[in-house]
């Protein structure tokens, strides 16, 4: 188990914590650090929850399964059920009354897709290693005779481009959700995330011969959550913030810069405390917090 959390870790949620570092390494200051910690969070836990329900519950990639409902049938399930009940529990987190109607909550839409993708991601992992190292395995999964350097580079690969292409989907369903259109970004959302898994689905038939084949589903995956992301960035993440905002962010970091150079501190001003009625605290970018500090 120990080698398991190794190998997962790794690949799930430090990419998870750099992809959430990608999106919010320019606007630092802009948004409340709980806030976000809070959805990436929630989305680790979420994320929990679906990873139990897909592999252990429904299961539509199963031998079995395949077997009962047919290809198409299973097929469709796990490809479209699973993006539209995945958009689902991130549109009934961020339809919640502190995140509804919000102009920044596409960002923490974000983080809380970066957490539940990571979660996600390391169930997937795990639950791959642990049936690889059972010693039974060549014989006891006939659809899978064997591991090579390959499959789990691929097994890598994976789980990178669903945790980028999860956190674009949070910020696209919290679009819709400070739009005030959660069906729209619930729509938007499933249907982006369904080419990773149609990629997880090429990814186990596969495994069979252990050749470079499996590398396909696995590369495309990571380069269309890595487009997913940029994609995200540009069309929803980057128009939160004001023009205005942005220019004084810059001139915040150029002036904090030159007096810790001079070796004068940190001038930026603090975030004023939270109302009582809001233990996440307001953001920079809420209607009613002040406008007049950087």
């Amino acid at each position: 188990m120990a080698s398991v959390f190794w190998v997962a870790v790794p690949v799930t949620i430090l990419p998870a914590m750099a992809a959430l570092w990608y999106f919010l390494r320019r606007y630092e200051g802009a948004f409340e650090d709980a806030r976000v910690f809070f959805s990436l969070v929630v989305g680790f836990f979420v994320g929990l929850v679906a990873v139990y329900l897909e592999f252990v519950v429904f299961q539509f990639h199963s031998a079995q399964f395949v077997a009962a409902a047919g290809e198409a049938s299973a097929f469709v399930s796990f490809v479209a059920g699973n993006a539209f009940f995945e958009g689902g529990l991130l549109t009934v987190v961020l339809g919640l009354r502190r995140f509804r109607a919000r102009k920044d909550t596409p960002y923490y839409g974000a983080a809380l897709g970066l957490g539940f993708g990571a979660m996600w991601s390391l169930g997937f992992v795990a639950v791959n290693m642990n049936l690889a190292a059972r010693p039974d395995y060549p014989s006891a999964a006939a659809d899978f005779p064997g591991y090579n350097l390959v499959t789990f580079i691929a097994m890598a690969l994976l789980p990178l481009g669903c945790i980028l292409a999860t956190g674009a989907m949070g910020a696209w369903v919290g679009k819709g959700s400070a739009d005030g259109v959660l069906g729209k970004g619930w729509l938007k959302g499933a249907l982006l995330k369904m080419p990773i898994f149609l990629a997880f689905w090429l990814f186990a038939p596969s495994m069979g011969d252990g050749s470079a084949v499996v590398l396909v589903p696995a590369v495309g995956a990571l380069a269309y959550g890595l487009t997913f992301l940029v994609l995200a960035q540009v069309r929803i993440l980057d128009r939160v913030v004001p023009p205005e905002l942005k220019d004084l962010l810059r001139k915040s970091r150029r002036r904090s810069q030159r007096r810790e150079a001079r070796g004068e501190g940190d001038d930026t001003q603090a975030v004023p405390a939270a109302p009582p009625d809001d233990p996440i605290g307001p953001s920079i970018l809420d209607p009613t917090a002040p406008r007049d500090r950087p």
